[in-house]
């Protein structure tokens, strides 16, 4: 019997002014970019992004660009979501040019915003995963530029 499949999204979300990440501090102590998993309402796991950006940092969709990505990561959830514990999730990346006068509100889980430089990114995002999809989007940063 095929595992349950749980599709969510992470973007990473940038500036091309200044060179900098916009990374979330969630109330549970972790740093990470804007994401989460698609729910019912999301026609498209583009809606789900927006929908995530407009919850988790009150961003609406004339405040940035968001550019699709090939780059997927596939996993099985662990002890840290008991209520998916098992299951497949499959993490779609988008890169997320937020407009440079932005200024993300906290909203729900978020109890903390910040800008910072790529280096700094890989020393404040815990999670393996979300550093390695971090990777790959900096090619593709770079490619786009």
């Amino acid at each position: 019997m095929a595992s349950e499949v749980i599709y969510g999204v992470l973007g990473i979300t940038y500036s091309t002014n200044t060179g900098k990440f916009l990374l979330l501090k969630h109330r549970n102590g972790f740093w990470t970019f804007p994401g989460g998993a698609r729910e019912i309402e999301d026609e498209t796991i583009e809606s789900t992004l927006m929908r995530e950006l407009r919850e988790e940092i009150g961003l609406g969709p004339d405040q940035y660009l968001m550019i699709k990505t090939p780059i997927k990561n596939e996993f099985t959830y662990g002890q840290e979501k008991p209520n998916r514990m098992g299951k497949t999730g499959i993490t779609h990346l988008f890169l997320v040019k937020v407009h440079p006068k932005t200024k993300p509100r906290l909203r729900n889980e978020i109890i903390e915003t910040k800008w910072v430089e790529k280096r700094k990114v890989f020393q404040m995002v815990e999670f393996p995963d979300i550093q390695r999809m971090f990777m790959k989007s900096l090619e593709l940063i770079t490619a786009s530029k």
